[in-house]
């Protein structure tokens, strides 16, 4: 069992890379189209901030980690069968240049793989509506709306449409803004302090919006390209960073429930391997009934959130004491049979490999898809990079900080429709992107068969 979980990890690694340098025009596509940056310069940039922003954080891996599936319903051929199922889509829609969504090609590739080991009841199937089925059509309308808005803005500032007293009172809440946090330094650093670093990210682009409001208003032709490709640089370093704090904690999450899987079978690790690098699996000791409500108590890691279940359904959810102990208490009614805990914990060394991993994936990037997103949708110009970028990027930060697995293709790729849209209906691509939308609406079920299919015959072997 130890060969196939290093397998799997390994498998997710790939996966990982494969994930990096097929999304790499997630992050780069606009920035090189216009002209801003060389290929190079752009990819290796975004490698490095791709890692940056996979370390920042992992409530999306805990999502894909105990969110679709639970530990007893996994298998390290489960997991194995998913991984290959998901990089087969990739592979074939990175060959053919599309745009697709290696998220949604992941989890896909989980429920493919889960139903094919378990049946169709082992899946979380409410999980998918709520948590990828739902964001798929509510994340790209975000970012196109959003994009949208924000070039009309642009190019109504740019053009001097604004008032000069709108621009007056832009100026002067920028400047209340400033003088409050240097007046109130302390209580801002507290705040800021504890505050999550996408929160920070989206402050600073709210702050890089307002900024670039009174350098463009009214600007010469020239002097608002110059400046709109210097806005783009900062724009674009943030779709990296945001990029890399979504995408590869699914990597991330996948490990740990091939871990989790692995423990949860009795499995012992190597003699080799340290024990703090392996999950540790909470446990309910006590269940106790207090007229309607139901109190679980347990044992678990400190500082980790666990989630009770009965029957795959979610009963509570509980953050471990520094006693290692929980309890959570449900007012869900039903008999208690078939009770499982999971843990949202994420180990370190899983966290550091899978940034290397999609950093350096980034860095290899193609131009297949770069081509398509940066000029068969829309031509772009600086501005419109600018306006695209920073809609993606809060887009895709904000679900980040909730713990949503959103396609990041799917936002920027709407981003990039919206701010074509602003300019005329007509001006965007409308085949290549009915192209690309059916790509998004395959991606799940095609995946899903991949894995379906790999795991029957990952079962024939004995997998």
């Amino acid at each position: 069992m130890v060969s196939l979980l290093i397998a799997v990890v390994v498998m997710a690694i790939v996966f990982d890379y494969i994930n990096g340098f097929h999304d790499a025009a997630n992050a780069i596509a606009t920035v090189v189209s216009t002209g801003v940056l060389p290929i190079r310069t752009a990819v290796f940039l975004a490698g490095i901030l791709n890692f940056v922003g996979a370390v920042t954080g992992t409530a999306v891996a805990k999502t894909i980690a105990t969110g679709f599936a639970s530990a007893s319903n996994v298998t390290q051929g489960v997991v194995l069968a998913a991984l290959i199922g998901a990089s087969t889509w990739n592979v074939i829609t990175w060959w053919f240049g599309i745009p697709s969504s290696s998220s949604h090609a992941l989890i896909g590739g989980l429920a493919g793989a889960v139903v094919a080991h378990a049946g169709t009841t082992a899946f979380k199937w409410q999980a998918l509506v709520q948590k990828v089925l739902l964001p798929l059509v509510l994340s790209p309308t975000i970012g196109f709306i959003v994009a949208f808005m924000v070039m009309v803005s642009l190019v109504w500032i740019a053009r001097g449409h604004w008032s000069r007293g709108a621009v007056f009172v832009l100026l002067l809440l920028l400047g209340g803004l400033l003088g409050t946090a240097v007046w109130k330094a302390d209580v801002l650093g507290k705040a800021l302090a504890s505050a999550t670093l996408e929160t920070r990210i989206v402050l600073a682009l709210a702050v890089l919006f307002m900024i670039a409001v009174p350098v463009l208003y009214g600007a010469r032709p020239n002097v608002v390209q110059g400046h709109s490709r210097r806005l783009q640089l900062l724009s674009a370093a943030m779709m990296a960073f945001s990029h890399g704090s979504n995408d590869a904690q699914k990597s991330m999450g996948i490990i740990t429930l091939a871990l989790v899987a692995f423990v949860s079978a009795g499995h012992l690790a190597p003699n080799w391997v340290p024990s703090s690098s392996m999950p540790v699996i909470p446990k309910v000791t006590e269940t106790t009934r207090q007229g309607e409500e139901t109190i679980f108590s347990g044992t678990g890691k400190h500082k980790t959130r666990v989630k009770v279940s009965v029957d795959d359904k979610d009963w509570c959810e509980a953050k471990v004491d520094e006693n290692d102990t929980f309890k959570c208490t449900s007012k869900e009614k039903g008999e208690l049979k078939n009770v499982s805990v999971s843990s949202d914990e994420v180990p370190l060394w899983v966290v550091v490999i899978c940034a290397l991993a999609i950093g350096a994936g980034t860095a290899a990037g193609g131009t297949r898809i770069i081509k398509t997103m940066g000029t068969k949708i829309i031509r772009i110009t600086p501005l419109q990079g600018f306006a695209a970028e920073t809609a993606g990027a809060l887009t895709i930060l904000g679900a980040s900080h909730l713990g949503i697995p959103v396609s990041t293709t799917h936002v920027i790729n709407a981003a990039i429709m919206g701010v074509g849209a602003s300019k005329r209906v007509s001006a965007v691509r409308w085949g290549v992107a009915t192209n690309i939308l059916i790509a998004w609406v395959v991606t799940l079920p095609f995946s899903a068969g991949l894995a379906f299919l790999s795991m029957k015959i990952l079962a024939f072997f004995g997998a």
